[in-house]
């Protein structure tokens, strides 16, 4: 959300056009990110939640490349609503349920320190991948990374992730024990 007016005009998307649509979908789908978290377990959301915005972001990339804006914008919409409904909820959710208070701070300043790298970097991954003056739509390849790395993401959850749905502390910190008692 922090480039999106920058990335957006390298698609061709005006900006007036994509960022009141991209703050009132952020919005809403949050609140119905409230729906679905009560709904369905944590484990669940986040692998069908990441699959999803692997084949959005690789198709947002593609739909870039080919010079297909208004779908491009259609699949960043869609992307910020499945993370909003998973993995921008559920990441926060998760650790309260997993950590104790000081592990928690611990990740959230390591998740606010990722953020600070990642939007200090993307103004020089998007200048290194565009003409200066000229419409390009590499960008594109911006998105297809985000999809292979969220790929990643998605075996991590797989592998180490477990739900927490219904449980109670006790039973979380028996989860996640390494010696666990029967």
């Amino acid at each position: 959300m922090l480039y999106s007016n920058t990335i957006l005009k390298n698609v061709g998307v005006p900006s007036n056009i994509a960022t009141p649509i991209l703050n009132g979908v952020n919005f809403l789908a949050t609140i119905g990110g409230l729906y679905f978290l009560s709904r369905y377990g944590r484990r669940t959301l986040m692998l069908w939640g990441t699959l999803a915005m692997i084949i959005i972001l690789s198709l947002a990339g593609l739909f870039s490349l080919y010079s297909y804006n208004y779908p491009s914008l259609s699949m960043l919409v869609l992307f910020i609503m499945v993370f909003e409904f998973t993995s921008g909820p559920i990441t926060w959710l998760y650790m309260s349920e997993i950590m104790q208070d000081k592990a928690t701070s611990f990740a959230s300043a390591m998740n606010w320190g990722i953020v600070v790298v990642i939007s200090g970097t993307i103004p020089y991954v998007v200048r290194a991948v565009t003409v200066e003056g000229a419409y390009n739509n590499r960008v594109g390849y911006i998105f297809i990374a985000c999809g292979a790395m969220s790929f990643l993401g998605l075996i991590f959850i797989f592998v180490f992730m477990k739900e927490t749905k219904g449980k109670k502390k006790q039973d979380i910190e028996w989860m996640y024990s390494s010696n666990k008692e029967f």
